[in-house]
Formats: C-alpha cells, structure tokens, sequence
C-alpha cells in the first residue's frame, strides 16, 4: 500500500512539473495558459503565487462576476 502512496505523488508532482514548464513557455493570453494555470492551482497554488494571472482572470472578469445580480422572484401561487 506504501508503494501506491509513493506513486501517486511522484504522479502529482510529475504533472506540476509539466504544468509548470508548459505554463512557463506560454504566453498568458492563451486559452492553454488559463488551463494549465488553472490546472497548476489546483494542484498546487503555492506554485501560482509568482506567476501572472491569465488574461482571462483579468480586472474586467473579476468585475464582471463581482456585480451583484437583481434578486428573481418566483411566480409560484
């Protein structure tokens, strides 16, 4: 059972390296950088702190999914 313990993280840490080397040749407006940063925080978000943010998870989403939505009323009688 150790044994499979052992695997899996040399497996995960296998894929935050990729993850890391992928995101470090991208450019951040790419669509595959979103993911592989988004994948990588997953992961481990200690690795995302230095790295710029997506373009994608810029001020104007961050805003766009801050406002607040007009409460809906249900029509049931």
């Amino acid at each position: 059972m150790r044994t499979r313990g052992k695997e899996r993280k040399k497996d995960g840490q296998e894929k935050v390296d990729e993850l890391t080397r992928k995101v470090l040749q991208l450019n951040v407006k790419d669509d595959a950088y979103a993911t592989a940063y988004a994948q990588l925080f997953v992961l481990a978000p200690e690795m995302t702190e230095n790295l710029p943010l997506p373009s994608r998870f810029g001020a104007s989403t961050i805003a766009a999914t801050s406002t607040t939505m007009a409460p809906s009323y249900s029509r049931h009688s």
